[in-house]
């Protein structure tokens, strides 16, 4: 009887050690969104503006490639501009970021989040704001202190090309000088070729009367 015993106990314990093991995972546990991780996303960056002391903008596209839904705040995410060992800008110290709001990615979603650099350098305390020189730099993308990008974005700015010179008078005259007045002549007073010119008294002497050297009769 104890034998027996025993076994039913032995037969009971085994039974439910397999009911535990093939019991069915929790669809609500199995969907339940977590906290995204850098591990779990997949990040690219596309880069709009190439002129030095005008803002850039940055587009980042960010995937959930884990295994489960997750969630962060569109406002952890942080762009950091360096120019060798100088910290050029920086969108948390300077609160330039995304306003506040939960994403949520499913599985292989992929949402884009716009970051601006006002083309400022503003240094590491936000306290400067000086036009940012021609140059290399490099970005850096963050969600909340981990590193979306396995290496920052190398870019360059380029000077602002030279104005373009202003119109002078000389350029916008574009047709002949007339020196003629009103009248039709030359401005001198001489006048044109072709035309009669109108007679003056200036030189002109009036005819005399032509005596013929003989005697008038007289009675």
């Amino acid at each position: 009887m104890l034998a027996i015993a025993a076994i039913l106990l032995v037969t009971r314990y085994a039974l439910s050690k397999i009911e535990n093991h093939t019991a069915p995972v929790s669809p609500v546990e199995q969907y339940a969104p977590v906290e995204c991780s850098a591990d779990m996303l997949s990040t690219s960056v596309d880069r709009l503006g190439s002129q030095a002391g005008q803002p850039i903008q940055f587009t980042t596209s960010i995937t959930n490639t884990g295994e489960r839904p997750c969630y962060f705040d569109a406002a952890d995410l942080r762009l950091h501009i360096t120019s060798g060992d100088q910290i050029i800008f920086d969108t948390a110290t300077c609160q330039a970021g995304i306003g506040s709001k939960t994403l949520l990615l499913d599985t292989e979603l992929t949402t884009s989040q716009p970051l601006q650099w006002n083309g400022l350098n503003t240094g590491a305390d936000c306290s400067a704001s000086s036009a940012a020189q021609p140059g290399t730099y490099v970005g850096r993308v963050f969600l909340g202190g981990d590193e979306l990008l396995e290496s920052g974005i190398v870019f360059d700015l380029a000077a602002a090309p030279p104005p373009e010179p202003e119109p002078t008078d000389d350029a916008e005259d574009t047709g002949d000088t007339d020196d003629t007045g009103d009248s039709g002549e030359p401005a001198d007073g001489t006048p044109e070729e072709g035309t009669d010119a109108p007679a003056t008294d200036e030189g002109v002497q009036a005819p005399t009367e032509v005596q013929s050297g003989e005697p008038e009769d007289t009675e």
